[in-house]
């Protein structure tokens, strides 16, 4: 037999083998736990968690997600005691390997031509059932679930440190070396190279030049030319964490009108920023956000964009509004993107126990600084490329 020639019989590599990170185990068995006094709560004997952003919670930044569709690979069947990975043969060497090496899981596993519910019916039968979304013949407890999950952790709070700056390379870099002329299409791919680079998947990259913002609020990129001004805003993922991420550039002279509306719009960050205090609904802060609005006569912004929205293990996990009972917690992120007329921000806070935190630094442009009650809060603004 030639030489060549390898088989699954020969030993693993050590290069293929993942080492054991017992930091991120010490949180698998923090939330074990949590899962089983949820199971106690519910009398229950098993969870299961089939929603992608629960993975990547329970297992501390696992992924089961098959490409840019989202599609879930796998699927988690949590008792008390035991923890499994559910999941097709196809799949799970990679999803057990490198999503869950090391973290105390079993593998469950299912030939690809049958239908993994098969196997979760095995699984359940003649057990009684909670799981993260309605499914058949198990107990919802998705809002416990959901509570668990927007308080990140030490490790989660590290991690989203480190993806921020990341995040916020990617659309500074990109902006500062932007050119008017080219499309928006363009630039956003530049954006998303840069994102894959550093291992992000782009969950949302947005450009909309010109001004047209002022109209359309949700935008795709198009093959309209750049030619006075661009905004970039993206939302990245990595290790099942979210980060969110705006800036604008602009080209030629000096605008009154768009520095104007920056400025109203940083006294909106900064007061967000501010009050979006721990242990405090959001319907505090939003009482003073809008007598900025009402100062500055546009009190009709904030009805046609959203102000914000609480992000973490999923994308969107609370979209705040106006008089919003919700409270801010620490350990809680919050994505703080609101508009102005045809201006746009757009950065993510870490609450803390008496303060926050932004984990989209400014890297390399120019900023705003505002006095909120004798606090300077230093906001980004529009960079004017001249050249």
């Amino acid at each position: 037999m030639s030489n060549n020639i390898s088989t699954l019989l020969e030993p693993v590599s050590s290069g293929e083998i993942t080492t054991l990170d017992m930091q991120r185990y010490d949180e698998v068995e923090v939330r074990h736990r949590h899962i089983a006094s949820l199971l106690e709560k519910y009398e229950a004997d098993a969870l299961l968690i089939s929603q992608p952003y629960n993975f990547s919670w329970f297992t501390g930044g696992g992924e089961c997600r098959i490409g840019a569709g989202g599609e879930p690979a796998a699927a988690l069947f949590i008792s008390a005691d035991a923890r499994l990975l559910v999941c097709s043969n196809v799949d799970s060497g990679q999803r057990f390997d490198q999503e869950v090496s090391g973290l105390g899981f079993q593998l469950k596993e299912r030939p690809w031509y049958k239908p993994r519910q098969g196997l979760i019916e095995d699984l359940s039968r003649g057990r009684k059932m909670i799981a993260d979304c309605p499914a058949k013949d198990m107990q919802d407890c998705s809002s416990e679930i959901d509570d668990l999950r927007r308080q990140l952790s030490v490790l989660d709070q590290q991690r989203q440190e480190v993806l921020g700056r990341d995040v916020v390379h990617a659309v500074e870099a990109c902006l500062r070396a932007a050119q008017e002329g080219m499309s928006e299409q363009e630039l956003s791919a530049q954006v998303g190279h840069r994102m894959l680079k550093r291992g992000i998947t782009p969950v949302q990259i947005q450009v909309v030049s010109n001004g047209k913002s002022k109209r359309y609020r949700h935008w795709n990129p198009s093959q309209q030319t750049i030619q006075h001004s661009a905004t970039v805003s993206v939302l990245g993922r990595r290790k099942g964490l979210h980060v969110g991420c705006a800036r604008t550039i602009a080209f030629g002279q000096n605008n009154a009108e768009l520095n104007q509306n920056f400025h109203r719009l940083s006294l909106v960050c900064a007061t967000a920023w501010h009050f979006m205090r721990a242990f405090q609904p959001f319907s505090l802060a939003w009482e003073k956000l809008n007598r900025i609005y009402e100062k500055f006569g546009v009190e009709k912004t904030w009805r046609q964009s959203e102000l914000g929205y609480i992000t973490g293990y999923a994308p969107v996990e609370h979209l705040l509004i106006p008089d919003d009972p919700v409270i801010i917690k620490p350990g809680m992120s919050i994505f703080w993107n609101p508009a102005v007329n045809s201006v746009i921000a757009g950065d993510t806070l870490l609450i803390k126990d008496h303060q926050y935190q932004v984990v989209t630094p400014i890297e390399h442009w120019p900023i705003l600084t505002v006095q909120v009650r004798g606090h300077s809060v230093i906001c980004p603004s529009v960079y004017l490329k001249t050249e």
